[in-house]
């Protein structure tokens, strides 16, 4: 009886230990599974920052440009007011020339024709004269 005893109780042993064995291994797999599963988390959550940031980078890019943009055109806008401002003044100083080179020739045609109605006079008294 002794010797059954010692036998069932050491196939008891070995049925606990196949059991534990069974059981760790269960629980081995588990813990890989559920580490996998916090590594592909993980990863999804990386690429769903990465693409958060370069959404970002994006954004911030595209605001640059309208930044830039804006910048450019008020230095644009602000060079074509000069540039109409100075030929609004060229064109007035450019009037007052023409003014002035109007009178001068005015003047000068009065005096020309001063001159040749004194040259045709003389030359009819000369006419006259003979």
């Amino acid at each position: 009886e002794y010797s059954q005893a010692a036998k069932a109780q050491r196939r008891a042993e070995t049925d606990v230990q196949v059991a534990a064995n069974a059981h760790n291994e269960r629980l081995t797999r588990y813990n890989s599974m559920r580490q996998a599963q916090e590594l592909e988390v993980d990863a999804a959550r990386e690429a769903e920052a990465q693409v958060q940031r370069k959404q970002q980078a994006r954004e911030l890019a595209q605001q640059q440009w309208v930044h830039d943009t804006t910048l450019r055109m008020q230095t644009l806008d602000r060079a074509l007011d000069q540039a109409g401002a100075l030929c609004k003044k060229a064109i007035y100083v450019g009037e007052g020339a023409l003014e002035q080179a109007d009178d001068v020739l005015k003047k000068l045609g009065h005096t020309i024709t001063e001159h040749s109605f004194d040259g045709f006079d003389a030359v009819e008294n000369n006419l006259n004269a003979l």
